[in-house]
């Protein structure tokens, strides 16, 4: 009887940890001339390891995405800055951007547009969106996760514990 209630258990645990992984959150907004949206996909981010997140560039009224966008990016947590990048390149609209954080908290993400390249053209800018984010602390979707496996254990056994206990006396 016990093995059921263990792959039960493990079912159900398994279920809830997918349950509660949370999907990156797309961020976008429309640079100040108007003419460039520019997206960030934001995952669930922990202190302490490192993360790649894409920037996207799009074009605000058609969605479709500017090639050979040259940014930068500046994130910064509690006024100290986490990473700087800059001159770095998107030839299809997209680019990936590499982080690390040492502690929980809210951060800012600052994309520049520096130049868009059409051809043998230039066009230089200087266009700047911002984006908060966080950083979440590292114990809640495991301590949610495990006391919730280790609830449905209990209580899986105490059916199982209960029901024998109700046959014998019957």
């Amino acid at each position: 009887m016990k093995v059921p209630v263990l792959l039960a258990a493990f079912v159900l645990s398994s279920m809830l940890a997918n349950a509660f992984a949370e999907e990156p959150i797309v961020m976008e907004q429309v640079t100040p001339n108007g003419q460039i949206k520019v997206q960030i996909e934001w995952p669930e981010v922990l202190p302490d390891d490192i993360y790649e997140f894409p920037v996207r560039f799009l074009d605000a009224n058609t969605n479709k995405p500017i090639k050979n966008v040259i940014f930068a990016v500046l994130i910064t947590q509690e006024d100290d800055v986490i990473e700087k990048y800059s001159g770095l390149s998107a030839p299809n609209g997209e680019a990936l951007v590499e982080v690390m954080f040492g502690h929980t908290g809210s951060a800012t993400v600052q994309v520049v547009v520096l130049t868009i390249i059409k051809g043998s053209t230039y066009a230089p800018m200087k266009e700047q969106v911002s984006f908060s984010v966080n950083v979440v602390p590292e114990f809640p979707l495991v301590v949610i996760v495990m006391v919730t496996s280790m609830t449905i254990i209990l209580v899986l056994t105490k059916l199982d514990l209960t029901k024998r206990f109700l046959e014998s006396i019957a």
